[in-house]
């Protein structure tokens, strides 16, 4: 963080400020989530606020709610957070790519053995975080003699019928489910405006896709017809891509020049596309790297901008809708009682009932972004080597071989459907790989 030309020292950097704020509020039973993987100066600044920290009862003031993608991920960054002071009250784990805004893929790994191997090592991940806490408050001179509260375990990414949600729920043992896209339908606890709830109805799959908008460089859901989309086209069409950059937030590179640059910006999409044109790249590696370098979205002003245009803060902002894929699955605008009527099985508002198995979808997405990878490979433009995608695609086929044994818990029409399409995606996942190296048969 900069301040007249100066560096500032750390805990004045963004993340670090949002989250003093927070802490050092006057908010009660409240909770914070982190996203985004391990970093490690927020995760030991965290420590240092009392209201993090167990009463004498064992209860928090504020707790902290954290997204995982698998087991792995949790039993690290739990213990982390435990040998600086930080009890997790919930592991909140999230499809890798089965869900909105930012995406964070496996390598290959689904949500239904994830949910299996949390089910099975559950005890054992608490019994671990536990001790780990209990030393370090014992290091900091803190009496930690009463129970703690048993550590939540939800799951959220793509659920789309009551079927699935309360079969999640009972069991892999979950004690909490999210639903977060089908709700950016429901004008009472969503901030989008009129024109853009119109499009989320009426997209298609092709408007809602994984890109490179995300000047974080992380896969990112969008939706390709929203007004900063256009925008974004718009400016490459005139020859002038890129952002004034009006806020700064995500300012982190410094290829170019010592004080960080956001890759969304004008000004660093001048200088890497003359380095795109000055080095010696293919016809085909040029139209690559162009296409991706110019998809940087102003995330830090565009994602509010819906907000603006609903509430005539600004009737001129261009806005970037960060929904995931299930929107597909609902075509209508929806009240609130409607949307939670349809979660607990009471109505359908499904658009189709010919709406693939949540795992399915998974599935299919996992494949696909499989497919974008091995085309940036096939261009000599990625650092994966061929070992990471053998581990993709080994995890993969150990997904599907435990769906086809899962089918035994559904019924009917419901199980023939899922086997098919199981089958199906099997088949496309075999072929695919097989296109770009040579394997044994896979059966």
């Amino acid at each position: 963080k900069y301040s007249m030309g100066e560096k500032k020292p750390p805990e004045y950097s963004d993340a670090l400020s949002a989250f003093r704020g927070f802490a050092n509020s006057d908010l009660d039973h409240s909770s914070m989530v982190l996203s985004a993987g391990l970093n490690p100066r927020l995760y030991g600044y965290i420590g240092k606020f009392k209201d993090f920290k167990p009463d004498e009862n064992g209860n928090f003031k504020k707790k902290i709610i954290l997204k995982v993608s698998d087991y792995r991920s949790a039993e690290v960054q739990g213990k982390f957070l435990a040998t600086r002071g930080v009890w997790v009250s919930e592991y909140r784990i999230e499809s890798g790519l089965n869900c909105g805004g930012h995406a964070f893929p496996t390598h290959g790994l689904l949500m239904g053995p994830i949910l299996e191997t949390f089910m099975n090592k559950r005890y054992e991940l608490e019994e671990k975080i536990t001790a780990s806490y209990r030393k370090t408050m014992e290091k900091e001179g803190r009496v930690c003699d009463f129970e703690l509260a048993p550590i939540r375990i939800t799951v959220q990414g793509g659920i789309g019928t009551a079927e699935e949600d309360q079969f999640l729920m009972k069991y892999y043992n979950m004690d909490g489910t999210g639903w977060g896209s089908p709700f950016l339908l429901v004008p009472e606890v969503t901030n989008i405006d009129g024109e853009h709830l119109e499009r989320l109805a009426n997209a298609t799959e092709e408007d809602v896709r994984l890109t490179e908008n995300s000047p974080s460089t992380i896969p990112f859901w969008s939706l390709r017809t929203a007004d900063g989309e256009v925008n974004r086209d718009e400016k490459i069409e005139s020859g002038d891509p890129g952002s004034t950059c009006p806020n700064g937030f995500l300012k982190f590179d410094t290829e170019f020049t010592d004080k960080p640059l956001c890759i969304a910006s004008r000004s660093y999409l001048r200088k890497k596309l003359d380095e795109i044109s000055n080095n010696n790249y293919s016809p085909a590696q040029i139209k690559y790297l162009r296409e991706k370098i110019l998809a940087r979205t102003c995330l830090c002003r565009d994602l509010c901008g819906s907000f603006e245009r609903k509430y005539h803060i600004d009737d001129n902002a261009k806005p970037i809708i960060c929904c995931g894929p299930n929107i597909l699955n609902f075509k209508k605008i929806f009240t609130l009682p409607d949307m939670v009527s349809h979660i607990y099985g009471r109505i359908s508002l499904l658009a189709s009932s010919e709406r693939a198995y949540i795992f399915i979808n998974e599935l299919a997405i996992y494949i696909d972004f499989l497919k974008k990878e091995l085309k940036e490979f096939s261009l000599e433009l990625s650092d994966r080597m061929p070992k990471y995608f053998n581990e993709y695609k080994d995890n993969l086929l150990s997904g599907i071989d435990y769906y086809n044994k899962f089918s035994e818990h559904l019924d009917g029409e419901t199980r023939k459907k899922f086997l098919k399409d199981l089958s199906e995606l099997k088949q496309s996942l075999i072929s695919l790989y097989a296109g770009y190296f040579e394997c044994e048969a896979i059966t």
